[in-house]
């Protein structure tokens, strides 16, 4: 799940035993995520590593890929008391956390004698929703707290797609990309030939100011 950015991002956090744990988040750079799926879905791999351009599953790839380059400056840390139940049963609690800023973090726990765990917590300013419409996609840019529509914001569409060779017996990753900006009520509706079914696509909407859906 994603959190509205300006309230503070909760975690579930489940332990037994533990008396203390300690919790640090780092930025982790999406922008620079997405332009290194990008150039490496344009370099056609010859065998495409589907772990590298599934940007759903990033927690994964920055944790068992060791991706170290994307996860940046410490942005919060702080210890929380733990009250663990009795013949060592699991507890469950709610965590609060003081993440309000848009943007995506890598947050760490870390027990007192040393076991951690991991995951990655996602604070929006900015929504993104697509809706498939007769020979034309709809999509619709707005604030992520109000649902109030953002204008002239650039989305960015970035196509590929697999063909088999048969001169050199592998596929070919082919990509295409356009761009448009959102009208005065937030809306992008691109026409099926631009945005050909035959592709998978990412899309990304993004303003000069830092917002990014």
């Amino acid at each position: 799940g994603t959190f509205p950015a300006g309230k503070e991002a909760t975690v579930e956090f489940k332990f037994r035993n533990g008396k203390k744990v300690g919790f640090t988040a780092q930025e982790i750079n999406v922008p620079q995520i997405l332009a290194d799926i990008k150039d490496y879905l344009k370099s056609n791999p010859k065998q495409l590593d589907w772990n590298r351009v599934n940007i759903a599953n990033i927690g994964w790839m920055l944790i068992q890929k060791d991706q170290a380059k994307y996860v940046g400056k410490e942005v919060a840390k702080w210890d929380l008391d733990l009250q663990p139940r009795d013949k060592h049963f699991d507890r469950r609690i709610t965590v609060k956390t003081p993440l309000v800023k848009a943007g995506a973090y890598m947050l760490t726990a870390t027990m007192a004698n040393g076991n951690t765990s991991k995951i990655v917590i996602w604070v929006n300013d900015t929504v993104l929703v697509k809706k498939q419409l007769d020979k034309k996609a709809y999509l619709f840019v707005a604030d992520a707290v109000t649902g109030k529509p953002l204008p002239k914001v650039n989305v960015e569409f970035f196509g590929y797609r697999q063909e088999w060779k048969q001169l050199t017996k592998h596929h070919d990753v082919l990509t295409t990309a356009f761009a448009v900006n959102s009208d005065d009520l937030g809306q992008v509706m691109p026409e099926s030939k631009e945005l050909n079914n035959q592709y998978q696509w990412l899309i990304a909407a993004t303003t000069p100011e830092g917002r990014l859906a």
